[in-house]
């Protein structure tokens, strides 16, 4: 609290014509408008320590109530100083208290789970609602990789080598024997850490792949389909191998199980990355392009962060499941399962109730009128 000057009596009484009381005119009414209000910025201040120390649920009801009436007369306050030019002290005290009591009072008070849970639970889903046909773009883009890779390898199989790295083939191709193959998707003995460490590198390669994709959007897109189409290329590459040993149905079970998951994080974090694209090539009439790039990519990051929460829950799928559950029916079951999972995340989470609230009004009406 900042301590003002106070006036003598002798001041006080001092004729009002001469010159030291013409100068010490604005100090007294200062000191008196002070004295007149500063118990109650002396209240305000100690509610809003109790707010900044444990939040609301410190105050009571009856100090929930009189916070925000004493921030108004602060405010009033403020008003009153500044019109009639009051010392400079006292007006910089006030508009420090009233912006503390406004931030406290007004400003949204979210905690990090609740954030989080919002992002996930509303904003994600609507993300994906609003920027459907660049994800349907990044699918067809895929699905167009998948199939020339396949024709590709099942017309010429040296050309698998071309489409899928030495590390991602593991030994499996079109020159390996059946039983190679076999034994790559039937499972074996393992241990949890091997599936712990499993899973930390499926994790690490698949959201590099997949912010990868989102990332190069501000490249005009042209990188990101590129990489969607060679990751189609790929997966396309190993269903032709597999098919040239009559094991493309046990492949395409053993892809399912975490591949629905996995896929469609990859074909989310791109289509996010081609919405940026589309935000710099065809802004809306009236913005700019980078106005536009900046605006898609805040909602196109959702996207992102849709993708990357998707690729822990395959990766887990992928390490664990995949390698506990060697029966293919049941790896198709658990695929499908978690696709329709997702389908109905998408389509029905973060939806506003007001369909529902209009429903039961009418339904309220009829009863009123049968009533």
């Amino acid at each position: 609290m900042v301590d003002h000057p106070a006036s003598t009596g002798e001041t006080a009484a001092a004729p009002v014509e001469t010159a030291p009381l013409g100068e010490a005119e604005p100090l007294l009414r200062s000191a008196r408008f002070r004295a007149e209000r500063e118990a109650s910025w002396r209240r305000l201040e100690t509610l809003l320590k109790k707010l900044e120390r444990s939040g609301p649920g410190a105050l009571t009801p009856q100090e929930l109530i009189e916070t925000p009436q004493l921030y108004r007369a602060t405010l009033s306050a403020l008003s009153v100083a500044r019109s009639y030019v009051f010392d400079a002290q006292l007006v910089s005290y006030l508009e420090s208290l009233a912006t503390r009591a406004h931030f406290l009072i007004y400003a949204p008070r979210e905690r990090f789970f609740g954030m989080i849970a919002r992002l996930v639970g509303t904003e994600a889903p609507r993300a994906v609602r609003a920027l459907w046909p660049a994800i349907l773009l990044a699918t067809a883009v895929m699905a167009l990789g998948l199939f020339i890779g396949r024709a590709l390898v099942m017309a010429d199989p040296s050309l698998f080598g071309a489409l899928v790295p030495e590390g991602l083939a593991g030994g499996r191709g079109p020159d390996a024997t059946r039983a190679t193959m076999l034994d790559s998707i039937d499972g074996s003995p393992v241990t949890v850490e091997s599936l712990r460490q499993f899973a930390l590198f499926l994790v690490s390669n698949n959201v590099l792949v997949a912010l990868t994709a989102f990332g190069f959007g501000v490249a005009l897109g042209v990188p990101t389909l590129l990489i969607l189409f060679y990751n189609g290329a790929s997966i396309g590459a190993m269903l032709a191998a597999f098919a040239l040993h009559d094991l493309e149905p046990d492949f395409i079970a053993w892809l399912t199980v975490h591949g629905t998951t996995e896929l469609a994080a990859i074909v989310i974090a791109g289509g996010g990355g081609l919405a940026i694209a589309g935000g710099v090539l065809f802004p809306p009439p009236r913005k700019s392009r980078l106005a536009a790039a900046a605006e898609t990519g805040r909602r196109a990051s959702l996207l992102a962060l849709t993708a990357i929460i998707m690729l822990f829950v395959a990766a887990f799928l992928e390490s664990f499941v995949r390698e506990t559950v060697v029966d293919s029916a049941s790896r198709v079951l658990i695929g499908l399962v978690f696709a329709a999972l997702w389908l109905a995340y998408f389509l029905l989470a973060g939806r506003p109730r007001q369909a529902n609230a209009a429903s039961a009004a009418p339904r309220g009406e009829r009863s009123a009128r049968h009533g």
